[in-house]
Formats: structure tokens, sequence, C-alpha cells
């Protein structure tokens, strides 16, 4: 008997040799039909996927675990499982009646906050099961729910109504930013200059952002995230540095204070009392703000690592000193053809 007799013929005994033949090629036989019938026995199994999935990984066994059984049997057997479930799911695509047939019908359990006491006793679930899912999907109680469906991978979908739903930054007409999906620039201490390019940034940017969190060399880093905006999270192999903060927030420091300064020049340039008595009691609420922000939000640190521009903040402080110069009720005084007014 030859070795490769051992390996597709049924033997009365095997060795561990052909034995890991054997199962490489059911391995490398089975990865090739699971790829043909689709992604969607990896992530999205409907019941009868399951059967067929469980099925064939039975029949791969055989081979492998019975010397009595020959080789060829099994790989047949997947193919024939294989293109069957395929010919099905194409069927289905065409023939809707066909695919209610063999992937099932969604079910709904819950309508207008009322249980279907004969669709869940039909879908063989207790009402401990339905809880469960609405207690997971953050719907405790049973009259917020407007529909609750079984759908036929058997995963319940619930939908609120919609009193219960919570507000969206739409429906308070509030702005949002828009952040894209977030990309790695950096994994295990290596650029990744695809992902960068494509992000619309530079390896001279992103070098000078990792000097900016005193990282000198990038093979400290383990990841780097960077979203549309330019957010860069960074984790580094050293756990015990501490986390770097946000540099929005040196940014909101910035802003208010340019908002308090444009505040008090407002206050100078109109003829309005009441205009000006507003922009002054606004200017001044900001710069409260500012006074309690400041010590948690802007640290020598922070400025160091060139956060905020000092020259930039320079200018904005004088701007707000020489603005808070003046005084509410006083009229500015003007001077014309370069003659003093005389008392």
């Amino acid at each position: 008997m030859t070795f490769w007799q051992e390996v597709f013929y049924s033997v009365p005994a095997i060795s561990p040799a052909a034995v890991i033949l054997r199962g490489l090629f059911t391995y490398v036989w089975l990865l090739a039909f699971v790829r043909l019938m689709g992604q969607r026995e990896l992530g999205r199994l409907t019941v009868f996927d399951g059967v067929v999935a469980i099925t064939v990984g039975t029949i791969a066994a055989f081979p492998v675990t019975q010397p009595q059984v020959s080789l060829l049997m099994p790989l047949l057997g997947i193919a024939a499982w294989s293109l069957a479930h395929l010919g099905t799911s194409v069927a289905g695509n065409y023939w809707p009646a066909w695919r209610r047939v063999a992937a099932g019908e969604p079910v709904v359990l819950v309508k207008d906050g009322k249980l279907l006491e004969e669709n869940l006793s039909a879908s063989r679930l207790t009402m401990d099961d339905l809880m469960s899912e609405l207690r997971l999907r953050g719907v405790p109680r049973l009259q917020d729910v407007e529909f609750a469906v079984l759908e036929p991978r058997g995963r319940i979908s619930v939908f609120r109504r919609a009193e219960t739903q919570p507000a969206s930054r739409a429906d308070l007409k509030l702005p949002a930013e828009h952040t894209g999906l977030p990309t790695f620039v950096i994994l295990d201490g290596r650029i990744l200059y695809d992902n960068l390019k494509d992000s619309g940034f530079s390896e001279a940017w992103l070098k000078d952002r990792l000097r900016r969190e005193n990282i000198k060399d990038v093979r400290e880093v383990k990841a780097a995230q960077l979203d549309a905006a330019g957010s860069l999270y960074v984790d580094r192999y050293d756990d015990d540095l501490p986390a770097p903060r946000s540099r929005r927030e040196p940014a909101l420091v910035a802003r208010l204070k340019r908002a308090a300064a444009e505040l008090q020049q407002f206050a100078l340039d109109t003829q309005d009392q009441g205009a000006r008595k507003t922009y002054t009691a606004t200017a001044r609420q900001v710069r409260d703000v500012l006074e309690r922000l400041e010590p948690r939000l802007e640290t020598p640190e922070q400025t160091a690592a060139g956060w905020l521009d000092p020259t930039v903040e320079q200018k904005r402080e004088q701007g707000a000193q020489s603005a808070e110069r003046w005084v509410p009720g006083d009229r500015p005084r003007r001077h014309r053809g370069g003659r003093k007014r005389g008392g």
C-alpha cells in the first residue's frame, strides 16, 4: 500500500502523515466552497444556513478521524451540499416565494405596544426571551415599543414609539461635525503611508503631531488613529505615561478670548445705548466663563507643546485689554481737524 493510497482511499489503518495531509486537503476544499457560498455564511446565518454549515463541517471531519472512510467521498459530499445551498440562495433572488420557504419570513411579536401571543408562541419564544431582547435594545417597557419583529436570522428588531425616541441633533437644530471614518495611520510602530495619504495629511504633519505628544520615535507608538477632522489619537507601548489631552480645549479658550474682544469692539463702535449695554454684558459673561475654564484647560505644558500660538494669543489679549479700558456709559472722544476740545 502506497502513501497516496492511505491519503485518498479507505484503509484499515493510517499513518500520522496521511492524517495531516487529509486534514490539509479537507481544509482547502472546505474553504473554497465556503467562499463560494458567500460572506453571508460567516456573519449572517439563518436557521437553514446554520444547518448546512454544521452538516458540511461534520462531513469534513469524517476522513480525518476515520481511516476507513475514503477522502474522495466526503469531498464530493461537501461539494454537493455547498452547490445545493448556493442554488437555493440564487433561486431565492428570482423567486421570493421560494426564499420565504427556504429562509423564513419576519414575524411581528409586538405591535403598537401590544403583545401578539399567537406569533410569540409560534416562534417558540417565551416572554422572558422577548423582554431580555427588549432590555438589550434599551427598551425595558413594553408600552414603549411600536414594533418588535423576529427576523429570519433569529434576531429581534425593535422600533420605539416616536414620542419615546431620544432627540437627535437634527431635532434640536444643532450643528453636527462630520468626522468621517477614522483610519489607522500608525500600527505596531510603522507608518501606514497609504492611509495617511488617503486622509490628506503628510508624513511631516504626522511627525510634528507626534513631537507635540513628546514622542521622538514612531516606534514608541502602538497605534495612531486619525479622523477626517484631523483629530489624532495616539496609543503608546508605554501605558504608564499619562494619556494625551484633547487639543480642542485650548482652541476653545482661544475662540472665547477672541469673542470677548470682538464684543467689546462692537460696544465701542455702536451708537445704540441698548446694544452697547448688551455687548458689554455679554463680553463680561464670556470673561467670567474664561476665568473658570482657563485653570482647567490651559496649562504651560499645552502652550509649550504648541497647542496655542503665543503670538496670536498676545495680540488677542492686547485687543481685549484695550477694549476693557472703556467704561460703559462713556462716549468715545473724537478729534476733528487736529484741534482739542476746549473746556
